[in-house]
């Protein structure tokens, strides 16, 4: 598959050159915390839609998926990027701590670990085996995620 018309389409960050999502994930990571702020605009971005979270689950369940949402989420809103403009999801804070919290616990006493994806990333290797991490390892791959997180569209 040529996905070089997708990569001329969106913005890119060199694959093969990790210390840039480390560091996108790393700016990413201060706007999160407060440490550097995101200039405020007069333009806003007019969402697509949005749903309350009864008109989400039941999309969700004609459409045969199982999702568990927790209790306070209340509105979900469907925004779409387009020539011109590029969409960054910035995590909440509380994620983002949360999930760090979590790898250094895997990390404790100087323990490596892999890092906690979705099986469908390992049902996709060849072999299906991630490799253990120590604590460093494990918050560089999670700024490397946050900064790919951000930045991607998906297609």
């Amino acid at each position: 598959m040529d996905i070089k018309p997708l990569l001329q389409e969106m913005c890119t960050i060199d694959p093969n050159n990790s210390p840039n999502f480390a560091k996108w994930g790393t700016l990413v990571k201060s706007w999160v915390s407060g440490a550097n702020s995101i200039p405020a605009s007069k333009d806003s971005l007019k969402p697509l839609g949005a749903m309350t979270k009864e008109q989400f689950q039941s999309v969700l369940s004609d459409a045969g998926v199982k999702m568990t949402i927790p209790d306070k989420v209340t509105t979900f809103v469907f925004v779409q990027d387009d020539e011109s403009t590029v969409i960054v999801r910035v995590p909440s804070k509380k994620v983002v701590e949360v999930i760090q919290g979590q790898l250094e616990t895997l990390a404790k006493g100087g323990a490596a670990a892999p890092y906690p994806l979705p099986s469908f990333y390992a049902d996709n290797w060849t072999p299906p085996v991630q490799q253990s991490l120590n604590k460093d390892q494990l918050l560089t791959m999670h700024r490397l995620r946050i900064g790919e997180y951000t930045i991607n569209t998906c297609g």
